[in-house]
């Protein structure tokens, strides 16, 4: 992350973003991959922007993340809490909160498998209390985190795949505490809509990537340049045709704020990017070719710790996020991926040795 990446979305986002002034946001998740892209960037606002700070609450209990990611913003409040449990005690908020934004969750196959319970608890008690929460303090608006898994694996005649797509999980697989977890969350925010008027609103992003993203989460993006960084052959799983796209963090977080402050209300949209849809063989070239190395790409058998029921394709239709949100991603796979192999040589790269 750095200062030029928080200036391209305030670019895009200035008019939006300026109603964050002076107003107290609560950021859940705020240790992980998305949590601290949001508190960064608040902290970018307070610092550079703003002349009346926002006040910007981060909490996470760190099952898969670390508050320490979150030490180098100045203006931010760090709280470790579980949002499962009763935590209103634990946070000085007299004076009403205005925004939250939900992306607490457990993304990680490998972290999900581990703690299935604390997953599907996330998803459900967890958002419960958030809505709860919210009807407390007069919160204007909320952003929860679904995902594209929600979809499982769509038809050739639903690729790209819009919001009104009814997909298909399993609800008895190794991967369902994530999955059935997130199609939950889309559930209770429709009901608290309904039943409460609570102003939620819910995103399914595509395959988000970008720095900041943990070395050892065993995502495709991360585990891959982990491997080309150590000179080791990226493995794909399988016979390597599940195809995805991809979209640069950036872009996923102008189109995150612009469903928190323009989405409707109880409504859901996809957030990413609808081209190239790469299968993983050819994202794999791709990767070599940025790092400027040979592909010794190989194929290998699902591990035990990844799911091998994972959607066969993935790629969004984003038409609505277009039409409703004037959300248009900018960052193409090359240059996002330079941008995150650059990133990861600084990082990732220091963790290895």
């Amino acid at each position: 992350m750095n200062v030029l990446e928080y200036e391209e979305i305030y670019d895009d986002l200035r008019e939006d973003v300026s109603v964050f002034e002076g107003k107290t946001v609560l950021i859940t998740g705020a240790s992980g991959f998305l949590g601290v892209w949001f508190s960064g960037f608040f902290d970018f606002l307070n610092e550079n922007k703003f002349e009346n700070n926002a006040r910007i609450i981060c909490v996470d209990n760190n099952i898969s993340g670390d508050n320490k990611k979150l030490d180098s913003f100045k203006t931010v409040e760090v709280v470790n809490l579980n949002i499962v449990e009763s935590f209103e005690d634990s946070l000085s908020v007299e004076g009403g909160v205005d925004y939250i934004i939900n992306a607490a969750g457990i993304a990680s196959p490998r972290v999900y498998q581990k703690y299935p319970v604390e997953t599907m608890d996330v998803s459900y008690l967890g958002t419960k209390n958030i809505f709860n929460f919210a009807l407390k303090h007069g919160v204007k608006s909320i952003l929860c985190f679904s995902s594209s898994e929600v979809y499982g694996t769509p038809d050739t005649l639903n690729i790209p795949t819009g919001e009104e797509y009814l997909g298909s999980v399993p609800t008895m697989s190794n991967r369902s505490c994530y999955d059935i977890g997130k199609k939950v969350i889309e559930t209770i925010s429709y009901v608290y809509a309904k039943e409460y008027n609570v102003p939620v609103k819910i995103v399914r992003p595509f395959n988000v990537y970008g720095p900041n993203m943990y070395e050892n989460d065993y995502r495709v993006l991360s585990n891959s340049i982990s491997k080309v960084l150590r000179d080791e052959p990226i493995t794909i799983y399988g016979d390597g045709e599940q195809s995805r796209t991809f979209c640069y963090i950036t872009d996923a977080i102008k189109g995150f704020f612009r469903v928190l402050l323009r989405g409707q209300n109880g409504d859901v949209y996809n957030i990413g990017n609808s081209e190239p849809e790469l299968s993983m063989v050819e994202f794999a070239e791709a990767l070599y070719k940025v790092a400027g190395k040979p592909n010794i790409s190989e194929l290998v058998p699902y591990p035990p710790y990844y799911p091998d029921d994972e959607p066969r394709r993935r790629c969004p239709d984003i038409s609505k996020a277009k039409a409703e949100l004037e959300y248009s991603p900018s960052v193409d796979i090359e240059s996002g991926l330079e941008r995150m192999y650059e990133w990861a040589k600084d990082n990732y790269f220091k963790e290895s040795k």
